[in-house]
Order: C-alpha cells, then structure tokens, then sequence
C-alpha cells in the first residue's frame, strides 16, 4: 500500500506520509512562495461520525487505483507519487472526513471486483458510471466525459470519426467503456472489421499507437487531449476529432460492503463543490469542461 501526499508536496515526499499530514509541507512551500495558497474546504465533524465504524477506527480510507491517466491519475517524476485531479480530490476528502487517503495500485479490469469482494474502500481511476457496473458497486459521480479518437501526429490514415476506424487497427484498455464502444462499431463496418487490440490499461494502449502497432487508440478525453497538447507528447499524438463521443458521467467507485459511505463522499464531495475547490482542481488540470453543476449518486446509464 501506498499513502499518496495532495499535489504540492514535492518538497516533503516520502513513501508512508499521511494526507492529514500535508499541512506542514504546504506550509514550507509557501514560505518559499513557491503557489498560492489554495482553497482547503475544512474538516466536518457530521461527516466524520457518518463514516462506517471501520474507517472511524482505522483513520483511513483505501482506494485502488490504476495510475498511468494523466491528467487525471498518473505517477509524478519519482515515479511513486500519485499526481493528477483525482488525487488532488481524494486530498479534499481526506481533509473534509478527518482520515488518511492510502491509495493501493491494482489493475483496471480487477478494481470493481476487488471492491464488491470488500478489499478496499473506493476505486479512482477515471471510471465511467455504468449501470452494468453498478451491479458491483456504488458511484459518486463528480465528473464527465466522452470517448476521444487519438492517432499518431500527421493522422496518415486520415481518420476524422468513428467510421474511419473501420479497418484499421485499434487499441482499447481492457474492461473499458472504449471496449464496448469498438465491440458496437463492428456491425457497420461490413467486410472491414476493426481489428482490435486489448491492452491492460488506457496507458499501454496509448503506447500501442506511439510504437505505430495500431493505427489509432480509443481512450477517455482527458488523457486523449493531454497527450495531443502535452510539450512531452504531442510531437507523438494528435486528436483525430474534438468530438467526444458517448459522454457519461466519471465516478468515484465505493464498495457495496459500506452502504453509508456512498452517501458520505456525496456529501463531501458537495461540501468541496460548494466552497469552490472542486473546480479549483479540476481548472488546475484543464479539465473544466467536466464540471458538473450535481455531485451525483448512480446516475450513469
């Protein structure tokens, strides 16, 4: 397990260091003028008592998380200190419940069942609201977004939209909503399939297309834009289109095991929202355009 510290603690890093213990980093870098002093939604003692007795008597929250989403989930140059606005949020939760945020890597395709079977508290990892996947889990959702095509920079196959994908090889993160998306497109492709590639995580199949063994990549848009706009990358990526294609809404996954605790983030995560740090985060990762106006319970369809 891992506890992973809130966005400005390059200066204080080191593996085992508690979200509750930022301040004294925060602190440290203000002296140093080195950010301005964000807003901190403060802790809530309701909310706190609300918590499942477990998490009152262990002081933390655990969430499994498949790094490797930037901007919204991905390893900083360490290569150990999770960065991104989903861990910028957990920090904001961790703040406002009074516990610990302990984030715990695992594979994408095993957090929902890891959850359902009581191994941790919440998933974070850019999951998309589902109601199939609802059978599983609870979602507080806080964010949306679509389906974004990204190809190589040049876009030689000259692929503009989803039809263009017919033929061509395309890589999906396994147990995505893109796999599902490129399963449906088939049946419109006639004589010329999309020949798909499975790769463990949104990540590789990024890396799929930089290594041209695909032709394109199917992949949520925050990640997709990121990498067509990062200094970093985009000399390897392009978007094929800005349209994004079956948006639905972002959630924070939580374990059935707890039935309050869906009810708890909900309310947190309106209490982050209403004194302005939940768009704070999401402005500071250019991710904006997923704002919404409800934190929501289940509302995927």
């Amino acid at each position: 397990m891992r506890t992973i510290p809130s966005r400005r603690t390059g200066l204080c890093v080191a593996l085992g260091l508690t979200l509750a213990a930022l301040a004294g980093c925060q602190a440290q870098e203000q002296e140093q003028g080195a950010a301005p002093e964000a807003i901190a939604t403060p802790f809530s003692q309701e909310l706190h008592d609300r918590l499942p007795p477990t998490v009152q008597s262990s002081g933390e929250l655990t969430i499994l998380t498949s790094a490797g989403y930037p901007p919204v989930m991905f390893y900083g140059p360490d290569g150990r200190t999770l960065q991104g606005s989903e861990a910028d949020i957990a920090a904001g939760l961790g703040r406002v419940l009074g516990v610990s945020i302990t984030f715990v890597p695992a594979e994408f395709p095993t957090i929902l069942d890891r959850l359902a079977r009581g191994e941790a508290d919440l998933g974070m990892s850019g999951i998309t609201d589902t109601t199939e996947r609802q059978a599983k889990v609870d979602f507080v959702d806080y964010f949306e977004a679509g389906t974004a095509i990204l190809v190589q920079r040049g876009n030689e196959h000259e692929i503009t939209d989803l039809s263009g994908l017919c033929g061509q090889r395309v890589s999906v993160g396994e147990g995505t909503t893109q796999e599902l998306l490129a399963a449906g497109l088939q049946t419109s492709c006639g004589d010329a399939p999309i020949v798909v590639t499975q790769s463990t995580t949104a990540a590789d199949a990024m890396l799929e297309l930089r290594a041209g063994n695909v032709e394109a990549t199917l992949v949520d848009y925050p990640p997709a834009a990121k990498m067509a706009t990062d200094p970093k990358t985009r000399s390897s990526f392009e978007l094929a289109t800005t349209e994004q294609y079956e948006p639905a809404p972002f959630g924070i996954a939580v374990s059935k095991t707890e039935p309050e605790l869906a009810s708890v983030l909900q309310q947190a995560l309106s209490q982050l929202q209403a004194s302005g740090e939940y768009e704070e985060v999401l402005r500071r990762w250019k991710l904006e355009a997923g704002l919404v106006p409800t934190i929501g319970l289940n509302t995927g369809s």
